[in-house]
Order: structure tokens, then sequence, then C-alpha cells
């Protein structure tokens, strides 16, 4: 639950183009020079009939805070519009990669598509009615690289909206979770060091990280909690250890990839 940085939205909400000068994002960055890149973040976009929501969604991925984002959508041989909004993607975006299916395939195979034509170090799978919070990336990576003991992907909360406006803003497992105080392990964590100049941003996305990153043992099947497909973050060496180099992404809904995961704090309302 880093704040809430995934957005769902309902079935009525209208497509908004957004012309290229609203989509860049000015971040946070420091401009400091680093002796070594960060990581490259997928973000592997399926779309199926949603091209009402796909330009939000492809937007909310380029307006990201964290500066190596590369965008792929795949396209599960959608029936309504989206082919139309898939040319102005690509004639708007074009870094983003649009693959698409022939015949419809279901959402598993499609992220399996992606996941085969992506190359970053950590992958979000982001359906494409959903949204992510600008400094969604930032924030899990800014975790990944606080822990003492890796994990195979990190879960975080999300609210709803509809027609604008926000519903709730906690996922109900979660808030259960969270709420009991579990999981709190505050000597696997160290924020990870900004006065080094490893990290390049000006501040941490969390002051509090050790309150508010809670640990599920990987065998600790009555407590398994995570969100849906678009809270997660995944390291990508988790992901082809535990399917290969073509994931059955399905299951890993239900095996966590590495011997523990994360969930991270509720909100501050």
């Amino acid at each position: 639950m880093l704040e809430d940085f995934t957005q769902f939205h309902d079935a009525d909400h209208k497509i908004k183009l957004v012309d290229e000068d609203d989509r860049r994002s000015e971040g946070r960055a420091s401009g400091r020079k680093l002796g070594f890149d960060l990581p490259l973040v997928s973000i592997i976009i399926t779309n199926y009939n949603y091209g009402r929501f796909l330009i939000e969604a492809v937007d909310s991925a380029l307006a990201q805070t964290y500066p190596r984002i590369e965008c792929i959508i795949v396209d599960d041989a959608s029936t309504d519009e989206s082919e139309v909004v898939l040319a102005t993607i690509r004639r708007r975006n074009p870094q983003v990669e649009i693959i698409s299916h022939r015949a419809n395939q279901g959402q598993t195979a499609a992220f399996g598509t992606g996941f085969a034509a992506s190359s970053g170090e950590y992958v979000v799978f982001l359906d494409a009615d959903d949204i992510l919070l600008p400094t969604f990336v930032e924030t899990h990576i800014f975790v990944h690289f606080s822990l003492r003991t890796a994990v195979g992907f990190t879960s975080s909360d999300m609210l709803q909206s509809t027609k604008g406006g926000v519903v709730r803003t906690s996922w109900i497992a979660f808030g259960d979770f969270i709420a009991s105080g579990r999981g709190l392990r505050k000597e696997r964590l160290r924020p990870f060091g900004l006065s080094s100049g490893l990290w390049p941003f000006e501040e941490a996305p969390l002051n509090d990280i050790e309150s508010r990153i809670h640990f599920i043992d990987a065998h600790d099947w009555e407590n398994w909690v995570s969100a849906p497909t678009s809270g997660n973050c995944f390291r990508r060496d988790a992901l082809t250890l535990c399917a290969g180099r073509a994931p059955r992404l399905g299951s890993l809904c239900q095996r966590p990839p590495l011997p523990a995961k994360i969930l991270c704090g509720t909100p501050r309302l």
C-alpha cells in the first residue's frame, strides 16, 4: 500500500486525449550523475476491448517520475475502437511498442507475449482499465533497494474511482492484514542511501519506510494476500526462475516467486 499508486476506473469513464506537452512529467530527479544505471522497468499493458481506457493507461505509464521506463502494449484481438486508439498512441508515442494478437488468447497469454518482448529488470503488468499514479514505479524500486532480504515482488494497495471521483482507498485483504500489524520487520529494512548519491532523487518517496512495509512468508498460505494485477512490481529474475522465459503468469498469482513478498503500509488519510 505505497499510498495509492494504482487506480481503477469504471466502465463509463470517457477517453481523455492528452496533449504531448501535458503528458510530460517533470519528475523529482535531482540530476546528479550516477556511476551506474538504474534498472529498466517494463510496464506491460494488456488490452481486450478496453479502448476507451487505453490512452489513460499509457499516459500514466509514460508520466512516471522514475526515469527508466519501457512501455509495451499487447492487444488481444480487440473488436472495439482499440485499433483506432492504438493508431493514435503509435503516432503520438512512437517509443511505445505495440503488439497485436491475431486471435484472442486471454490475458495470461497476452502478459506472456509482453514479457517475452520486454527487457526490464523489473516488470509491472498493467490492466488497460487501470492507471498508475506518478510515483508508483519510483516507490516500488525504492522499496526493493531498501530491503536487506531479496523478494520476488512488491505489492501495493489500490484505490478505486468512478466518474472521476474516488470511491475507496484500500483493497480489503490488504486493509485487514495491515491493520493487524503483522509482518513488520524493521531489521530487514534500511532506507536506500540518499546521502550516498546512489538514489537520483532529492528525497525518498517513503520517509517512514520501516513502519510501512509488511512481509509475508512464502509458505504462510493462510495469510497470503496480494493486490490485483496492476498493484505489483516483479523482479524479472524471479519471474524467470518460477516460470521460465515465457512465464505462466496465471500460476504466479497463486504462488510466490521467491521466499517472501511485501505489502506496503496503509494510506495516511
